[in-house]
């Protein structure tokens, strides 16, 4: 039996497929690059992104101005950001994209805003490793500066058993070629032991004539962190929570909502 790849492997298809499939119009995102450009403004502008991506905020916040300094391990991720940094705006910056583990970076220089957005910090699968990112992030981050983290919410109901797991499909289009891809979540396990949810996907990619060029079997896995818990981990790795919002449009924080944290330094 193949063992599956993770999400972000080199050559996923996920990873092909990731800007149409996880563009400004995913929900759980509405409204934050321009959440993240405002407190960019009141910060200075000079933003460090943990987990860049494809460069979808990072762009935004440089087109608006901003020196942005992304940072992501995925090498096939930056690729396409450093492809899509081609066609800004002239008049822009682009973005620095850089390589690097948000556990362990060392960029000799402090910044003013540090942003985790679209659920990145759930990338840390142990507490160690969540520690062990926002002591980097406050080695980093200048004295009157602000940490910004995006989290979900976990909702307590879909969390309570092992379930059938629902019936969701996703059609996106290959960055490179502009092919279909379309993929379709077969398998779902929860650990609530170490809050750990794995997703299993079966990804396919195809031709102009709609033949299968490429299956995949991939794993999305993420640590869920409840609310207070991050809030005590903020605490121990010295940091304060300033502003807590539920959605990027200014919502009350609630239970199954999303986590959206400003934070400073103690």
């Amino acid at each position: 039996m193949r063992v599956p790849s993770a999400f972000y492997d080199t050559g996923s298809l996920h990873i092909r497929a990731y800007d149409s499939l996880h563009g400004d119009h995913t929900p759980c995102v509405a409204g934050d690059a321009a959440f993240y450009a405002g407190w960019a403004a009141r910060q200075g502008g000079r933003v460090l992104e943990l987990g860049v991506g494809t460069a979808r905020v990072a762009l935004t916040l440089a087109a608006a101005g901003c020196e942005v300094t992304g940072l992501d391990l995925s090498e096939d991720l930056l690729g396409i950001a450093r492809e899509k940094t081609r066609h800004m705006l002239p008049a822009a910056k682009p973005p620095v994209l850089l390589k690097a583990d948000m556990r362990d970076f060392d960029l000799g220089e402090v910044f003013p805003l540090i942003i985790a957005p679209f659920r990145t910090f759930h990338a840390l699968l142990t507490p160690d490793d969540q520690m062990a990112a926002l002591t980097c992030a406050k080695r980093h981050l200048a004295e009157d500066g602000r940490l910004i983290l995006h989290l979900f919410d976990p909702k307590l109901d879909d969390l309570s058993s092992l379930r059938h797991p629902p019936r969701e499909e996703r059609n996106g289009v290959d960055f490179w070629t502009g092919g279909k891809i379309d993929a379709k979540l077969d398998g779902l396990a929860i650990d609530p032991f170490d809050q750990i949810i794995t997703n299993h996907w079966l990804y396919r990619a195809f031709d102009g004539a709609g033949g299968v060029t490429a299956k995949q079997r991939l794993t999305l896995t993420v640590r869920w962190t409840y609310r207070q818990e991050l809030k005590h981990l903020l605490a121990l790795a010295g940091f304060r929570v300033t502003a807590e919002f539920g959605d990027f449009l200014g919502g009350a924080p609630a239970h199954g909502a999303e986590q959206i944290l400003v934070c400073e330094r103690i």
